[in-house]
């Protein structure tokens, strides 16, 4: 019997150094979790997001006297969830009013699970729905203004807030651009008619060419709606250089053909 009180004494020391040396706290801290998003570990597919989970565990400890007693403990672990968040709203949403358009223009969107696309409303109607952060809305009148607004939609079809609204008022703008040179000018003469005749090929232009300026050797000889002219009354033994201009409905001129030469014998 003394033996084995012995032994239970012993026992009970080696326990309360064990104690003495690994003191519990009072109050039982979360265990530390690896924050994937900062490790670059967070590779969950699209259409989910990373969260953190928290659960309470209970677990034995042995207290300062060497009693067992149970103590609840914080574990967190990281998993890919179905994402259910909304994506963060469009900001920096612009317009651009331009002769029968606008153009829309914002920053790019967050979200956690990825970002799918766009969806464009026009007078609170649907549009489109796109992938990149610019688009150009066409066939609008002129004089007429639009309201706007962009949503951005995750890839589990989650739909943001509203942006904030921008108005386009499309309207006509002055053209400025010249038609482009007219091509392969030529020149036959008719000695028998005493006539020469021109032809070409239509050059383009932002708003259409209208009409052409012949010139005979630097002289306006006619003007022309197609891309042909006859220059009559012409004298025999002779030879002409001719040139062409194209005409927008602007009256921008583009920049003369080179000259080209004919000899009526």
């Amino acid at each position: 019997m003394l033996r084995h009180h012995r032994l239970t004494a012993l026992l009970l020391l080696q326990l309360f150094v064990v104690a003495l040396l690994c003191p519990l706290t009072a109050a039982a801290a979360p265990a530390k979790a690896t924050d994937p998003t900062t490790t670059g570990l967070a590779t969950c597919q699209a259409g989910k997001e990373l969260q953190k989970r928290i659960r309470r565990v209970r677990v034995a400890v042995i207290g300062k006297h060497g009693k067992h007693h149970h103590a609840i403990r914080l574990r967190a672990r990281w998993a890919c969830v179905e994402d259910r968040t909304r994506p963060h709203r469009v900001v920096g949403l612009t317009a651009t009013p331009g002769d029968g358009d606008a153009v829309l223009t914002w920053t790019a969107s967050e979200d956690a699970g990825g970002i799918a696309g766009y969806e464009i409303y026009r007078d609170g109607h649907y549009v489109v729905t796109i992938t990149s952060t610019t688009f150009t809305d066409p066939g609008l009148t002129n004089g007429v203004a639009h309201q706007y607004r962009v949503f951005a939609v995750d890839m589990a079809r989650n739909i943001s807030k509203p942006s904030g609204t921008v108005w386009a008022l499309p309207k006509s703008l002055p053209d400025t651009v010249a038609p482009g040179v007219p091509i392969g000018l030529t020149a036959t003469a008719d000695p028998n008619a005493l006539s020469v005749t021109l032809n070409w090929t239509a050059p383009t232009d932002n708003k259409g060419v209208v009409g052409y300026r012949v010139y005979r050797d630097g002289a306006l000889a006619g003007t022309s709606t197609t891309p042909t002219f006859s220059d009559p009354d012409r004298s025999h033994k002779t030879e002409y250089k001719y040139s062409v201009v194209a005409l927008d409905a602007a009256g921008n001129l583009s920049a003369a053909t080179p000259a080209v030469s004919t000899y009526v014998s």
